[in-house]
């Protein structure tokens, strides 16, 4: 169980990376030691529809494995960074095939 997964990040977030990403079609935003400490410390997935022209974003949390993710998601280290952590390339827990993000997979 993983509280708030998939929901909405804070719209700080949002406002950083809601302009200028035509074109990217999935992302991944860490937050390691940035932001306000209501952003939980370990990301926010993020997935630009061309369609709509709009950002999608869904709370997230670091993983090594597909067990510490809920049912029916994965843990995904073939994503994008935007602020990629310094020394490592972690899984994110996720819906949908490895190395893919869409809005889709973000809506709930």
């Amino acid at each position: 169980m993983i509280d708030g997964f998939l929901q909405p990040c804070d719209a700080w977030v949002m406002s950083m990376f809601g302009a200028g990403v035509n074109g990217v079609y999935a992302e991944l935003w860490t937050t390691q030691s940035v932001g306000p400490p209501s952003i939980p410390p370990d990301g926010c997935l993020l997935a630009w529809d061309d369609a709509t022209q709009t950002l999608t974003s869904g709370k997230t949390i670091k993983c090594i494995g597909d067990w510490q993710c809920p049912v029916g998601t994965l843990c995904d280290d073939q994503l994008m960074f935007v602020l990629p952590y310094a020394s490592d390339h972690p899984g994110f827990c996720k819906p949908g095939p490895r190395g893919t993000l869409t809005p889709a997979m973000l809506s709930r």
